[in-house]
């Protein structure tokens, strides 16, 4: 049976991924966008859900604190809105004036930050201080557009814990 890959030469007849970011969009522009990073396999890691309320464990408050850092570690930064639950976290990070810039990871010199570059560093920071990485491989975002889409997102992360167990996410 030949093996299914070998080094140097790509596999036929696999599916195309899906690109998950909007094509062409500058993801390090002012604006607000909603973050959802899940655990590996949607484990349930960071506590329990119990009559509506999130009751953090160990492994939920590094996950919280981490996120409550975020701005301390990027210039222009600030997170609006965040809920840490069983097996995923959801965020609203707004990117904002001219200042949002982080240090260049070789030179020191100031890089423009993106989304991305502040989610690695949350997963990063909070995987060190865990002493593992809970996370899978990626992560979902929406581009947050006006009002309205905003107080309705802050409005889910809001009702999260409350709507448990009717949540895509939801595991036991």
């Amino acid at each position: 049976m030949p093996r299914p890959f070998t080094q140097g030469r790509k596999m036929k007849n696999l599916p195309k991924r899906k690109p998950i970011r909007l094509e062409g969009y500058d993801y390090s522009q002012n604006g607000c966008y909603f973050i959802t990073i899940c655990t590996k396999k949607r484990e349930c890691l960071f506590g329990d859900v119990d009559d509506g309320k999130m009751r953090l464990n160990e492994c939920g408050e590094i996950a919280e604190l981490e996120i409550l850092k975020i701005p301390d570690h990027y210039i222009g930064i600030e997170i609006r809105y965040f809920v840490v639950m069983p097996n995923h976290v959801h965020l609203i990070v707004e990117i904002g004036g001219d200042n949002a810039v982080g240090a260049g990871a070789a030179s020191g010199a100031p890089t423009h930050i993106t989304i991305g570059n502040i989610v690695r560093g949350y997963k990063s920071g909070a995987s060190h201080s865990m002493g593992y990485s809970p996370w899978q491989r990626n992560y979902h975002d929406h581009i947050i557009r006006n009002d309205a889409s905003y107080l309705r997102i802050a409005a889910y992360i809001d009702s999260n814990p409350i709507c448990w167990r009717e949540d895509r996410f939801y595991q036991q």
